[in-house]
C-alpha cells in the first residue's frame, strides 16, 4: 500500500509509465517527420524522467543505449530523429509521413521493453567506456 500512494503522488513516475500509451497515441495525429521525431524524444525523456524538451537526438541515442537497445532498434531511433529534423527543414511527403508512424509504433514498442532504470554505477561505467 505504502508503494502504491507513493507512486500515485509521483507525477515523474505516473508520466513515465504511461509514455508509450501517450506517445502511440499522440503518434496517430503526426502529420509529418518532425512531429513524429519530436513524439520519440518525448517519449525518452518520461521514460527518463527528463525534463521535457531537454533530449537531443544523440543524447536518445545514449540513453538507448544505455537502456540495453541493440543496433538495430538504435539504428531505426537514429534514422527517424534524423529524418525529423531534416524534415524540419524540407517537409516531407503525406506518405512518407505514414510509413514513417508504422516504423515510429514499432521503435516506441521496442523501445518501451528496455530497462531504463539503471544504477548510478552502470551509468558512469558507460559514460567512461
Amino acid at each position: 500500500r505504502r508503494r502504491n500512494r507513493a507512486a500515485k503522488n509521483n507525477v515523474g513516475l505516473a508520466r513515465a509509465r504511461g509514455a508509450a500509451k501517450n506517445a502511440l497515441r499522440d503518434l496517430e495525429g503526426a502529420n509529418d517527420a518532425a512531429a513524429i521525431a519530436t513524439l520519440i524524444q518525448e517519449f525518452i525523456e518520461a521514460r527518463t524522467m527528463r525534463p521535457a524538451g531537454t533530449v537531443t537526438r544523440s543524447d536518445a541515442a545514449s540513453l538507448a543505449h544505455m537502456a540495453g537497445a541493440n543496433a538495430k532498434c538504435l539504428q531505426s531511433l537514429d534514422s527517424i530523429l534524423a529524418l525529423g529534423e531534416r524534415a524540419a527543414f524540407a517537409p516531407q511527403g503525406r506518405e512518407s509521413a505514414q510509413s514513417l508512424r508504422a516504423q515510429a509504433a514499432t521503435l516506441i514498442g521496442e523501445l518501451d521493453q528496455l530497462s531504463w532504470r539503471h544504477r548510478t554505477a552502470s551509468i558512469l561505467e558507460e559514460i567512461q567506456t
